[in-house]
């Protein structure tokens, strides 16, 4: 799985891990070339992506999901469809991003 680097989001445990949907990536994006790492097709195929955090990466981290504090976890970029979103093209996802 090729990713451009690591992307974290405010968290907690028991919040919903799925993020907002976003529209599809264009050219300029910085993960437009990465993949799907539930389809390992690329993020920037025409498809709506969104984000799915993922959990802690170090001890402060780990301590504050443990007592179910907001902390910063890592988060994946996936096609919304692989999440099983039912958003299927720009105008959905551009709603949902508003």
């Amino acid at each position: 799985m090729t990713r451009t680097g690591d992307t974290y989001v405010r968290w907690r445990s028991g919040a919903p891990r799925e993020g907002r949907a976003f529209p599809p990536l264009g050219p300029g994006h910085p993960a437009y070339r990465d993949v799907c790492p539930a389809c390992d097709h690329f993020l920037g195929n025409g498809l709506p992506v969104q984000i799915l955090a993922i959990g802690p990466t170090d001890d402060e981290a780990r301590d504050r999901h443990r007592a179910g504090r907001w902390y910063s976890a890592l988060a994946l970029l996936f096609h919304a469809a692989c999440l099983g979103s039912n958003i299927v093209d720009l105008a959905d996802a551009e709603g949902a991003a508003g």
